[in-house]
């Protein structure tokens, strides 16, 4: 999908309840390529692959629904160093038609994720509501609209990514340091 393309898409996970106490990590997959961040829902088992569940981008009624709510979070460890784009940020999708993880989002789990996960016209602010959109990303809502919402995501901090203190090209002469930018701490508060 190219909502997803030459984004910065960083993701952390660790304030998710789930993921801090053991909590149960489900396998899934979808036909398209997926970055870590993206929520929606685990469907059913894969027919060929009885560890396996669907993962689904969200519909309209989802969105609306009390269906719990799942992030996509490989972890983002790079293992292999012998290119210098190895670690390039934005470089951490999942690909099409192949298990990746998923973790349960629970009431007051945080997560936090660069600026490109959210949609608002200005700048984003703390106490901000955002609801999850068919992307799987974020969309800004005026507090009085968010209750005709199900999931509601509250900004609780904004941090600046670290600056860059070197610079590197890659052979087309893109930088691989990227500039800094924001990462945007959500809190899930269902309505």
């Amino acid at each position: 999908m190219a909502v997803y393309d030459n984004k910065y898409l960083r993701c952390d996970i660790s304030f998710v309840r789930d993921a801090l106490v053991g909590g149960r990590l489900y396998s899934a997959q979808n036909e398209a390529e997926l970055p870590n961040g993206v929520l929606g829902y685990m469907g059913a088992t894969l027919a060929d692959k009885p560890e396996v569940k669907a993962f689904a981008l969200p519909t309209t009624e989802d969105i609306k629904s009390t269906k719990e709510v799942y992030i996509i979070m490989k972890p983002e460890i790079i293992a292999d160093e012998q290119f210098k784009d190895s670690g390039k940020i934005g470089g951490f999708r999942n690909p099409a038609n192949k298990p990746f993880p998923i973790i349960r989002i629970q009431e007051r789990d945080r997560v936090t994720l660069s600026q490109d996960y959210f949609t608002k016209s200005d700048a984003i602010a703390v106490g901000d509501a955002f609801v999850i959109n068919t992307d799987g990303l974020l969309t800004y809502k005026k507090t009085p609209e968010v209750a005709t919402e199900s999931h509601k995501f509250v900004v609780t901090e904004i941090k600046r990514s670290h600056v860059a203190n070197y610079l590197g090209y890659d052979s087309t002469g893109a930088k691989l340091a990227p500039a800094p930018y924001n990462m945007i701490t959500i809190e899930y508060m269902p309505v």
